[in-house]
C-alpha cells in the first residue's frame, strides 16, 4: 500500500490560513458563504490549528459546534 504523500504547510502557518479562507471567499459570490469561511477562518486561527488540521480531520462538525455556542 502507498503511503500519501507528507501535507506541507506553508508558513507562516497562521497566514497560511487566511491565504486558505481568501482563496475560498474568492469563490463565491453569496455574503453568507463568504461569512461562513471567515467564520472557520477565525475559529481555526483562535484555536490554534493549521491547514494539517484542518486538512487531516476535516472535522466538520466541531466547526458547527463551536460556531453555534461559542460565537
Amino acid at each position: 500500500m502507498k503511503r500519501p504523500a507528507p501535507f506541507c504547510t506553508p508558513r507562516p502557518r497562521d497566514k497560511a490560513i487566511q491565504n486558505y479562507c481568501d482563496w475560498h471567499c474568492k469563490q463565491v459570490d453569496d455574503r453568507e458563504w463568504k461569512q461562513g469561511f471567515q467564520k472557520a477562518c477565525a475559529i481555526t486561527l483562535k484555536e490554534g490549528f493549521d491547514l494539517r488540521h484542518v486538512y487531516q480531520d476535516q472535522d466538520v462538525k466541531f466547526y458547527h459546534k463551536w460556531g453555534s455556542s461559542r460565537a
